[in-house]
């Protein structure tokens, strides 16, 4: 699945904003207006998942114990929702293991103040139909991207997410939603998805390191004038709005 960005911030809501739930690449939501004391939504980190039905295949992995091993009919898919290392045992002495993947880098967090929202994480897949990535036995490092921080502080911009790794695919974070008061520029952060930006301000552009298929999409424009708010973050699918 895709990851999502996070809605902007608007009016005088004195709630938190919702932050982007975990392994899912999804961005924060930004806060609310400037005299309420509220905080931004915090990015949700990134997950990795890697599928080979080659024979004479066998897997392990390593890390904390939410990272996974599981075996569904020829089929061997190693899921990490935290950084570890991917193990490939060559019982067939194939040079190269060709792997199915998904790679979810971290959303980032949302801004404060008729703010942008959080851009998601960038969404890099070989489903259905794409290239494969090849893998050489023995260790394989995997990175699984952090979050961007949250913010309660006007001029402080959310936390950019962190780029989540697999062999020689690499899936970039999210641009973080840009906070009102931020001096100098009220434009979203660009990343994998770019963050929302504030009143009549740019979103961040996306797939900032570009790859075909793209990673992700831009931020949204904030809208202006007496009712003004910030643009969402751009996610998977589509532009932010």
């Amino acid at each position: 699945g895709g990851a999502g960005g996070g809605g902007a911030g608007a009016g005088q809501s004195s709630t938190d904003a919702v932050a982007g739930t975990a392994n899912t690449g999804g961005g924060g939501g930004g806060a609310g207006g400037p005299g309420t004391p509220c905080t931004s939504g915090a990015g949700g980190s990134g997950i990795v998942v890697a599928r080979t039905s080659s024979p004479g295949i066998a897997l392990t992995v390593s890390g904390p114990s939410c990272n996974s091993i599981s075996y569904t009919g020829s089929d061997y898919i190693a899921t990490f929702k935290a950084s570890g290392c991917l193990s490939v045992i060559d019982e067939a002495a194939i040079p190269g293991v060709g792997f199915d993947y998904l790679v979810l880098a971290g959303g980032s967090g949302g801004g404060r103040n008729n703010s942008g929202g959080g851009g998601a994480g960038g969404h890099r897949t070989s489903f259905p139909g794409g290239t494969k990535l090849f893998l050489q036995p023995g260790p394989n490092a995997v990175t699984i991207g952090a979050g961007g921080s949250a913010t309660s502080d006007q001029t402080v911009p959310g936390g950019d997410g962190v780029d989540s790794s697999i062999g020689s695919i690499t899936s970039s974070g999210g641009g973080g939603g840009v906070s009102a008061a931020k001096p100098g520029d009220d434009s979203g952060n660009a990343g994998g998805s770019g963050g929302g930006g504030s009143s009549g301000s740019p979103g961040g552009a996306g797939n900032v390191f570009a790859t075909t298929p793209a990673q992700g999409n831009p931020g949204a424009t904030g809208f202006p004038g007496a009712n003004s708010s910030g643009g969402g973050g751009g996610g998977a699918g589509s532009t932010g709005v």
